[in-house]
């Protein structure tokens, strides 16, 4: 009934099943079924290359979004071949993202941002976009869609996952 004995007890026990559970090492089959039933865990996201103009509705009032839908009628649809980042207004952030995973967007612009980014075909000029910020006029360079890795990109994570859950089971 000493309860320092007791959690020494219940501490010796699970180094013992961890020891145990870490003896064998697992299959590349049942890394595969891992990978497979926990698809969530390991899923890459999708990413974009993307370039904004944004337009502050601190600096232009109510006027900012149709300043942003005059530009977008300015500039050619099919490319940004000009800086039209001269047409915005300044903001802390770059004006062209190389290759951000959605979650980082999320990060810097918001979830509505994020949100709407997805409707967006790549190779054109499109916008108002709204974010935490303002508007933003958006061209998508590129887009990788989001997928499942095959095991051999991600064997250790799946391996330190899988013995994880191992051990706690």
């Amino acid at each position: 009934d000493d309860i320092v004995i007791r959690r020494r007890l219940q501490q010796k026990l699970e180094l013992l099943a961890e020891d145990v559970a870490s003896l064998a090492p697992p299959s590349a089959q049942e890394l595969k079924d891992f990978l497979n039933a926990h698809p969530d865990m390991f899923m890459i996201e999708p990413r974009l290359t993307l370039r904004q103009v944004y337009f502050s509705r601190d600096r232009r009032g109510a006027g900012a979004e149709q300043d942003a839908l005059d530009l977008l009628q300015f500039i050619p649809r099919d490319g940004p071949e000009d800086e039209y980042e001269r047409f915005g207004d300044p903001l802390p952030l770059p004006f062209r993202f190389e290759d951000l995973s959605m979650s980082e967007f999320g990060r810097l612009f918001g979830g509505r941002f994020t949100e709407d980014l997805q409707d967006l075909e790549p190779g054109q000029w499109a916008g108002p976009v709204e974010s935490g910020f303002g508007l933003h006029l958006v061209f998508i360079e590129a887009r990788v869609a989001g997928r499942l890795p095959e095991l051999a990109e991600v064997t250790d994570v799946v391996q330190r996952e899988f013995l994880s859950q191992r051990r706690r089971e």
